[in-house]
């Protein structure tokens, strides 16, 4: 509606500048138009933000607590290795989107045992097209999630940080080989992403996969201008205590959210 409103405030723009009997008239209308559609989107946009801090807000507090307890489950090698798997409630779009595909399949064999009669040929053929894609679709859904499930972690270590995607991909950054990082919000979630000078990239969300020692890594780093040395245990210790008690996590929040041209020297190829 508020597209169609639009077009009317410009349609009538052009009019009054090329017919001048009218112009007062539809000086008007382009004025009036423009005045409901800046009340209409005004009125879109705060049912969207009423709608966010009532329900979305809390529901990633919520979700994001209950990541946190099942992340903090998994235990750290002796070796300093915390390896975090990806959250088993996806598990859930799995069944969900299995039950929807196997439903269809169950309607559209019924449709071919059954043809309406009252349709014709190009009609049920296209209504079944229709079905088979909602089928492909919901199933693809589910494997896509359990694919998901099955392969994604996030391991961190004194040195480095690794990642496996979906499809069984493992990425593994050093942190001496780290050239940037940013911290920023998508989809309402802190999203950490490090970039290597080779193009490799690991991006995942720290209050998920635990991934406060990197955020604590890469504080010391922007304070410290070099690395922390993974057999230093002074070194070692200021990264432990930091990640703790989440002093590095809102240092970079607040302070450093993008890191550039981290590489040292003798880094540097």
């Amino acid at each position: 509606m508020s597209y169609l409103v639009w077009y009317v405030c410009i349609v009538s723009g052009v009019l009054c500048r090329s017919h001048s009997p009218t112009k007062r008239l539809l000086f008007r209308c382009r004025s009036f138009a423009r005045r409901i559609f800046l009340s209409t989107h005004y009125r879109t946009r705060k049912i969207t933000v009423m709608l966010h801090r009532i329900i979305q807000r809390p529901l990633n507090t919520a979700f994001d607590k209950l990541y946190a307890r099942r992340a903090a489950k998994f235990p750290i090698n002796p070796d300093g290795v915390l390896r975090v798997r990806h959250p088993a409630l996806i598990l859930i779009s799995v069944f969900i989107s299995a039950l929807v595909g196997t439903l269809l399949t169950a309607l559209i064999v019924y449709m071919v045992l059954h043809p309406n009669t009252t349709q014709t040929p190009q009609q049920s053929l296209s209504i079944l097209g229709s079905f088979i894609l909602c089928v492909v679709i919901f199933y693809g859904l589910a494997v896509w999630a359990y694919l998901n499930y099955r392969n994604i972690y996030v391991e961190t270590a004194r040195d480095y940080v690794e990642q496996r995607n979906a499809f069984g991909r493992i990425t593994r950054i050093y942190y001496s080989e780290v050239s940037a990082y940013s911290y920023w919000y998508e989809y309402n979630n802190k999203i950490l992403t490090l970039f290597s000078s080779d193009g490799r990239q690991v991006s995942f969300r720290p209050k998920i996969y635990r991934g406060e020692r990197v955020l604590a890594v890469l504080a010391f780093r922007m304070y410290n201008s070099r690395w922390p040395d993974p057999r230093n245990s002074s070194d070692q210790y200021i990264v432990e205590t930091q990640a703790a008690n989440g002093i590095a996590e809102k240092a970079l929040w607040n302070e450093h959210p993008v890191g550039k041209n981290l590489l040292m020297p003798q880094n540097v190829q």
